[in-house]
């Protein structure tokens, strides 16, 4: 299964130095990726593989 998934995220403005001093610039790749797709994930597993696939052909 292929999955493309946008996620929008904005920085707490006060937080963006503290980030950056504890993280660094690659914050992205460190933070915002792993939870992302640790939620996708999460959300996947609720659903048996042929509920998947049963949504999967009804959108295409």
């Amino acid at each position: 299964m292929d999955l493309d998934v946008s996620v929008r995220y904005r920085l707490d403005p006060d937080r963006v130095p503290e980030i950056h001093r504890n993280v660094g610039p690659d914050y992205l790749n460190k933070i915002i990726r792993p939870a992302s797709q640790a939620v996708v994930r999460n959300v996947i597993a609720r659903y048996s593989p042929i509920e998947r696939k049963v949504e999967s052909q009804g959108n295409g």
